[in-house]
Order: structure tokens, then sequence, then C-alpha cells
């Protein structure tokens, strides 16, 4: 099975769906090798005034992340939690919600789903807040440290834990 990838890579991969026959027998329209989109440049086409072909300035391959579609940076720090006279609602201890959860998939990734920062070993700073990320266990990933789901593919079988609790030592 072929590593997971986020997106079509060719109009081939594209599936077009076919017309709706209408009412009648069956599930519905079905995914077939229908209709496809050209792409192949005409003999008239260049450069569009204006357009740089170069590569998508919002898009950093090194990073595994889109930073165009982060949120925008934290204004600063905010009053610690609690009854207070500032506006509206605040929540107290108990309300709370955990900074981020990490899931461990049996033989796969590590989930991670909340707010988190991924720290690279150079020192870069990876953040991904209120995201979900799925981190690699395998080492065989194209986008380390993240998952490309190149672990099926390689028949990755993580070793068996020895349960043990946070305050046990290593």
């Amino acid at each position: 099975m072929p590593p997971f990838r986020s997106r079509p890579t060719t109009p081939a991969d594209v599936p077009c769906r076919s017309p709706d026959p209408g009412p009648g027998p069956g599930p519905g329209p079905a995914l077939d090798s229908g209709p496809s989109l050209d792409l192949a440049p005409g003999p008239d086409s260049g450069p569009s005034p204006g357009l740089d072909p170069g590569p998508d300035p919002g898009l950093d391959p090194d990073s595994g992340l889109d930073p165009a579609s982060d949120p925008a940076p934290d204004p600063g720090p905010s009053p610690a939690p609690g009854p207070g006279p500032g506006p509206g609602p605040s929540l107290g201890p108990a309300e709370a919600l955990p900074a981020a959860t990490v899931t461990v998939y049996p033989d796969g990734p590590l989930l991670v789903r909340g707010d988190a920062e991924i720290r690279l070993p150079g020192g870069e700073v990876l953040a991904a807040p209120g995201r979900t990320v799925a981190l690699c266990r395998c080492g065989q990933s194209a986008l380390l440290p993240f998952c490309d789901g190149t672990h099926k593919a390689g028949g990755f079988r993580a070793p068996t834990p020895t349960p043990r609790s946070p305050a046990d030592p290593a």
C-alpha cells in the first residue's frame, strides 16, 4: 500500500463523478474514470502577468505545517482565570481544559490533540494550537517528525511498553 498522500498529485488521481442517472436502482452516482480536466499548457500559455510561478510562499515544506492556516499570534499573557472585575465569564480551576492529549496508536503514530508546541532538535518550535498532529514513531516518514503513513507499508511494530506510573523512575 502506498504511503498516505494528503491531496492528489495529477489530474488522473482525481476521481470524477458521472452525471446522476436520476431515480432508479443502485446506490446513486458512482466514481469512475470519466471526464478529466486537462491541465497541460497550451501553445500560447505562459506566466500570467502579476503571478509568480515560483513556489507557494505560504507553504514551508520543511515544517509540515501550513503557516497561512495558523491562527494569529498570541497577543500576550492574560490574567489568571478566576473571579474578577473583567467582562464575561471566567473559568475556575475545575473548568480549565487540558493543554493537550496524546493518544498512542498500536503500531502507528502518536496523535496529539489540543494546544501543543513541538520542539525540534535544532531548537525550532512548531506551534500547533488547537490542532491535531500525528507524530511518527517508525522513523521512516518523509515528513519527520510528522507521520505520513509509511509505517503501514514498512510493517512497523511498536515494542510492547512496560506499564508504569508517571512517578516511577525510568
